[in-house]
């Protein structure tokens, strides 16, 4: 019941939409090209594990907007949680092709870790350190994850934050 309500407000919405496209013109044509109510409600669709139905209103979506990064990224994280990696990898790749955003490095990274390929995991790891220097610590921790798991000597351009070493202690339990 609560999914047809949620059908039945999109539509609505999307009517008003078309009516107000048609009144306003492109001004309004800017601003909601960027915006997809179908891709919030994919999205709770991914918070509440439910890939495929995910999945599926974003490939809807990408008929619409076949420019938007953010559709791919999704589709892209679905897949990752469905452990289709290489599928993932792909979707996260097309996203950066659009536009060049640190989460989009990250998580494709994270597919092509599982994938096998860490030299391109970590040239994505060090993409996403040079897009957000402010939020580089979750990266440099992945970064370093990677040289510890695969003892590979530390850069350490990319393993130093202000002057002082990160330090990453591993538990043996």
């Amino acid at each position: 019941m609560v999914e047809l309500i949620k059908i039945n407000l999109i539509l609505w919405i999307r009517y008003k939409i078309i009516l107000i496209k048609v009144i306003f013109g492109w001004k309004f044509k800017y601003v909601m090209d960027n915006y997809s109510i179908n891709l919030d409600l994919a999205i709770d669709k991914f918070n509440e594990k439910k890939y495929f139905q995910s999945i599926k209103l974003l490939n809807d979506e990408l008929k619409i907007m076949p420019n938007n990064d953010e559709i791919y990224y999704w589709i892209g994280r679905s897949k990752f949680e469905l452990n289709l990696f290489d599928e993932s990898n792909t979707y996260f790749t097309k996203a950066i092709e659009i536009t060049h955003k640190d989460k989009y490095y990250f998580w494709r990274h994270k597919a092509k870790e599982y994938l096998g390929d860490i030299n391109s995991a970590i040239k994505d790891l060090k993409m996403a350190i040079s897009i957000n220097p402010d939020k580089d610590t979750i990266y440099r921790y992945s970064l370093n994850c990677i040289y510890l798991k695969k003892n590979i000597k530390t850069e350490e351009k990319y393993t130093k934050k202000n002057n002082q070493n990160i330090e990453f202690k591993r538990s043996f339990s």
